[in-house]
């Protein structure tokens, strides 16, 4: 368990990249915080030594001593601000974070226009995936500090994590007109230009962060994502003299290749694309913590841990839900752009309250998953699947469908058939060798540390075809396999039948789903403006080089 910080800053999957960004965190540990006021104030000088010392044993991760220190801080200051803040990154740490968001809320009554306290508590309210306050809680800290670019940096993070791109870039905006020069703040608007399908306007926002500062390395990676890269020679030779830097850290220097192998690709030189493509992945392997084989044991200890337990199809709560699963690459965007075009659909993106709820109850019963299910009784369950129903109710807004597109969700979905019974499920299959590469192709912001290695790849792909057999195998009813080549192929009646097994009369808008306005968090954002292309294989065109990841899928996994 990580005590580093307060609390991890919970921003949802993004998958749109964003290299170089700096670091969100408002979860300053330091009791003397960020800003010029001494936050101190008011505890006697035991208080002030206990909250110094809990506080140092926090960051360097000693439980015992955080504890021995908290427990008689409560005793001598325990509605202290700074008090509240240390109890409410210990209850977070334990599991309790209902707890810790009340905690910070009394500390914000106590200071409401400390940027410290909002800051935690937007966050720590984020991860409950109350985003209404939390988006609140930020627009405080702008207008209590309109000068200090980091808050409206972070309200427009809070917004794209809504899917309110168009109210992120009103406030990106409203900062560039404060701040003109500042890079982060047009990556942001570029981001949300292209999440709007506006391709042309994050072109130009990419083009004014080069035109000041050439070796800007998201910008050119940004430029390299899109669908159609806009480069030309000059701007290839650009790329590869930045590529050629030996001065470069580890995560610029696997963007800046990912980059160039992209700029190779669109100017068709795969022969120099490739090797390119190998060293980027291998770099930035080597700051992923990935165990392939533990994940292994781990997929296959989760499917047997619900081998036995019967299933409750009698029960129809979560009736409505549908969660869309897949490796990344496969189609999912699209699928969820087509059901998010009916007019009964909510579309809730990628979303992190599965892994969170069953963290959450690992973290209770201080066991981890799946070591607990047997032990689960069939209320444990049903309080699970309302704690999810909780977390989206606000957002479903009384729809009769709602899609959650947490893509790893497939891991628990023999704990979503106990907590909410009457969900369904969408796999979304794409030829593996195609989705192998269409992977190894891209770097991506979330930690997806199989994607950086062919034998990890074929490993990953392996787990997620063996565990969906065993699912379909057990709930055949409750999931279907939408293939990504049946539905560019004949996309009508794959969308009819998508739709009759959601439950939903079919209805044109899903045909015309590429002409739909929202926004969407995620590579596929201008690919999924477009209508269905059958011809998007690129296995082809790299030729032998492939063959090894070929062969490793055509194995079994071990």
């Amino acid at each position: 368990m990580d005590y580093s910080v307060y609390f991890a800053l919970v921003d949802g999957p993004e998958v749109m990249p964003t290299p170089g960004r700096p670091g969100h965190g408002l979860m300053d540990v330091s009791p003397h915080g960020p800003h010029m006021i001494d936050r101190f104030d008011g505890l006697s000088g035991m208080a002030r030594q206990l909250l110094q010392e809990a506080t140092a044993a926090l960051q360097r991760r000693d439980a015992a001593t955080t504890l021995q220190r908290a427990t008689a801080l409560r005793a001598l200051a325990p509605k202290h601000p700074e008090s509240l803040r240390l109890f409410a990154a210990i209850a977070r740490l334990q599991g309790r974070a209902d707890d810790a968001v009340a905690l910070l809320r009394e500390a914000v009554a106590a200071r409401p226009d400390d940027m410290l306290v909002l800051g935690n508590l937007a966050h720590a309210v984020a991860e409950r995936n109350l985003l209404d306050e939390a988006v609140d809680l930020l627009r405080r800290c702008v207008a209590l500090e309109p000068t200090q670019p980091a808050h409206a940096l972070a309200l427009a993070q809070m917004l794209e994590r809504m899917n309110d791109a168009e109210a992120a870039s009103t406030v990106l905006g409203e900062l560039l007109e404060r701040e003109p020069t500042s890079v982060p703040a047009r990556l942001a608007l570029a981001r949300m230009h292209f999440m709007l399908g506006r391709t042309d306007d994050a072109v130009a926002e990419y083009r004014r962060v080069l035109a000041d500062a050439p070796d800007t390395v998201a910008a050119w990676y940004g430029l390299s994502n899109l669908r159609e890269p806009p480069f030309d020679a000059r701007d290839v030779a650009a790329i590869e003299r930045l590529h050629a830097r030996t001065d470069l850290p580890d995560h610029a220097r696997a963007s800046i290749g990912f980059a160039l192998a992209r700029a190779y690709e669109a100017s068709d030189r795969y022969a120099d694309a490739w090797p390119v493509l190998v060293a980027a992945n291998t770099t930035w392997r080597r700051r992923q913590h990935w165990d392939g084989a533990r994940m292994s044991q781990h997929v296959r200890a989760t499917t047997a841990a619900f081998e036995t337990l019967p299933s409750r199809d009698d029960d129809q709560r979560g009736a409505g839900l549908v969660f869309i699963v897949g490796l990344p690459r496969t189609g999912s965007s699209i699928v969820e752009q087509i059901l998010a075009a009916h007019p009964d659909v909510v579309a809730g993106g990628e979303r992190l309250d599965v892994p969170t709820i069953i963290r959450e109850e690992s973290e209770r019963r201080e066991r981890d998953f799946p070591g607990w299910v047997a032990e689960a009784s069939d209320d444990d369950w049903a309080r699970l699947g309302r704690s999810y129903l909780e977390r989206v109710d606000a957002q479903r807004g009384g729809r009769r469908v709602f899609t959650d597109k947490g893509l790893l969700n497939w891991i628990y979905l023999g704990a979503l058939r106990r907590m909410l019974p009457g969900a369904r499920f969408v796999d979304c299959r794409r030829d593996p060798l195609e989705t192998c590469l269409a992977c190894y192709r891209q770097m991506f912001a979330r930690e997806l540390g199989f994607t950086y290695d062919i034998e990890d790849l074929a490993r990953f792909w392996h787990d997620y075809d063996e565990a969906m057999r065993h699912w379909r195998a057990r709930h055949g009813d409750a999931v279907l396999e939408v293939s990504h080549e049946r539905l560019t192929a004949e996309p009508e009646p794959q969308i009819r039948r998508l739709l009759e097994f959601c439950a939903l009369p079919f209805d044109e808008r899903s045909l015309r789903f590429h002409e739909s306005a929202r926004s969407v968090r995620t590579l596929s954002a201008d690919q999924v403006r477009e209508p269905l292309r059958p011809n998007t294989a690129r296995a082809r065109l790299y030729g032998a080089r492939v063959d090894r990841l070929r062969a490793l899928l055509a194995a079994r996994g071990d």
